[in-house]
């Protein structure tokens, strides 16, 4: 009977991190064979075995069993037979990773061995083949597959592969072949020639080997047996790298050299004019041994400065920038640095728009903020102050950090308005009084609570009124109404002119009856104005005409007849030196 039997070897070691890449050498032999037999033969386990093993081998490359290995002994059981190391097959500049063994094996039982039996060629037992019971093995196979680039190479790695009849006793065999195998790299090169900016590179050399430094001083190897292994060395060093054979290899002893240069990291030694400084000041910044400057501002940012200019000047960093450098030197070796400089900010400051106020008003300029220092343009030093005048006005402040701001304001006046309510007022009775505060502002109040232009008021009294036209300026006049008691007057001269002061004739006082007689004459005697109404000369009074004729300036006489309240004439000598006759200048 034949059994086939699948064995895979799989190994956590893994020598080289490039075992995959290159094509490799490589030889497969058989060293030991061993058999543990079956109850047939008589004794159990211990009982005669004359096993006879058939041998093949193929890797995944070429895929082609090679070679072919037949063994016989006598009386063989249950221990290691040696073999001088048989050749099974090999290989060269290949790519293989695995290695498949086939087996087959039989027991003769004393009628001699039998290898001229080869299923892989066609050939089966001769006929004089002893066969006796279950001796007929002739069925028996194994098929095992070794990934030999897991283990170590230039050395001998061993494996078993192994027959199990898979039944019970006492049909019961089970068979062993130990296979070596041997491998290494094909290519070996110590790799190209390298210049490096840092003191760390890697190496990539091929086959396998160790490494060793053979001059310049101070390197060292992650791992000396790693063909791909980082190499430490000092920056300004040449050095000069040796790729050895290991011992055991197929290939002859070989050697490569491959040349290194550490240039080192550059120092941009970046210093700034000045480490502190407030928004808005400008800064420089100077970066040194390099052939190109790359400046920005924070990380990631973009750059805003490239070129040989070793030097960044700028006023725009606020609170928490940092300027970085990434510098070039000739070797094209770069670096970077920064600076953090401590941004102070500027105080915040605003007087507001230019403003235009009333004359004679108050008006309140504030530049409150928590700062430090204040100092306006009229060298007052509190937070806000008032004016009335026009002018500019500015403010400078002073943060706790000592960064100063100035914001000034322009002040301008508006046009002063008046209001008139002319001179006070005595009258001899007073039914009524119309005052009139003039046309053209946009509210009025009066002390009495009226809200429009006159106003009509019934008492003596002291009275005001309060305008306020479009620009939201005040005006305010006072009159006092009062009765005159015994004090008549007649004026000596009034202006009939139209503009509304002094323009008509009029008689103050009481203390006379209402019928009078009252007469103006001009210098030819001619009468031009005549009443006999003390209301009317009160109230009404001459207006400088004559039939509605302006009559000329000049000197007219006037003539007053009149009794008191009693009904009697009156002698105007008592009342205040008032004659019965005089004179009045109308002036135009």
């Amino acid at each position: 009977m034949k059994i086939i039997y699948s064995l895979l070897i799989i190994s956590l070691f893994f020598p080289f991190s490039n075992a995959k890449a290159q094509n490799v050498n490589y030889e497969v032999r058989v060293a030991q064979l061993m058999a543990q037999g079956d109850n047939n033969d008589g004794g159990g386990l211990a009982g005669q075995q004359d096993p006879t093993w058939y041998l093949w081998g193929k890797d995944n490359d070429a895929n082609v069993y090679t070679g072919g290995l037949c063994q016989h002994t006598t009386n063989q059981y249950n221990a290691w037979w040696n073999l001088p190391d048989y050749t099974l097959n090999t290989g060269t500049n290949t790519t293989a990773t695995q290695i498949t063994i086939d087996m087959e094996c039989w027991e003769e039982d004393g009628c001699g061995s039998d290898c001229s039996y080869d299923p892989y060629n066609g050939n089966i037992f001769s006929s004089n083949f002893c066969l006796n019971g279950d001796d007929n093995l002739a069925n028996r196979a194994v098929v095992s597959v070794i990934d030999f680039r897991n283990d170590p190479a230039c050395q001998w790695n061993e494996y078993d592969v192994f027959i199990d009849g898979n039944g019970s006793l006492p049909d019961y065999g089970q068979f062993w072949a130990k296979i070596e195998i041997k491998w290494e790299y094909a290519s070996f090169t110590a790799g190209p020639d390298d210049a490096v900016c840092d003191s760390t590179l890697n190496l990539a050399a091929e086959g396998n080997g160790t490494w060793s430094v053979t001059s310049g001083s101070g390197g060292f190897f992650s791992d000396n047996n790693d063909p791909n292994s980082t190499f430490t060395g000092q920056p300004g060093q040449t050095y000069t790298l040796t790729w050895q054979t290991l011992s055991g290899c197929i290939t002859t002893t070989n050697t490569d050299a491959v040349n290194i240069e550490i240039y080192g990291i550059p120092d941009p030694q970046l210093t700034s004019s000045a480490d502190s400084l407030c928004e808005g000041d400008n800064v420089t910044l100077t970066a040194q041994n390099g052939t190109n400057y790359d400046w920005y501002i924070n990380t990631g940012g973009s750059v805003i400065q490239s070129g040989s200019t070793n030097t960044y000047s700028t006023n725009s960093l606020l609170q928490g920038d940092t300027v970085y450098v990434t510098m070039t030197d000739a070797n094209n070796c770069t670096a970077t640095d920064y600076y953090a400089i401590d941004i102070s900010p500027l105080p915040i400051l605003d007087l507001g728009s230019d403003i235009t106020i009333c004359e004679g008003s108050i008006y309140t300029l504030d530049g409150t903020t928590p700062f430090v220092n204040y100092l306006w343009s009229n060298g007052e030093t509190s937070s806000s102050i008032n004016i009335s005048d026009s002018g500019n006005y500015s403010l400078t402040v002073t943060n706790p950090y000592g960064c100063v701001a100035t914001d000034d304001i322009n002040v301008t006046l508006f046009t002063t308005i008046f209001v008139d309510l002319g001179p006070d007022t005595a009258v001899n009775i007073l039914d009524s009084l119309t005052l009139d505060a003039g046309a053209g502002f946009t509210t009025y109040l009066w002390s009495t609570g009226g809200t429009d232009q006159t106003e009509t008021i019934l008492e003596t009294d002291e009275y005001w009124v309060e305008v306020t036209d479009s620009n939201g300026c005040i005006s305010i006049d006072t009159i006092i109404v009062s009765i005159i008691e015994n004090n008549l007057f007649l004026p000596n001269m009034f202006t009939p002119n139209g503009d509304g002061q002094n323009d008509v004739l009029f008689i103050y006082g009481n203390g006379l009856d209402d019928d009078i007689s009252f007469k103006i004459y001009n210098r030819w005697g001619q009468v031009v104005y005549e009443t006999s109404s003390l209301y009317e000369l009160q109230n009404v009074g001459w207006n400088g005409k004559y039939n509605d004729v302006d009559q000329p300036s000049g000197v007219y006489l006037w003539t007053l007849v009149a009794n008191n309240l009693n009904g009697d004439p009156v002698d105007f000598e008592l009342l205040n030196n008032l004659k019965s006759s005089g004179s009045i200048l109308l002036k135009r």
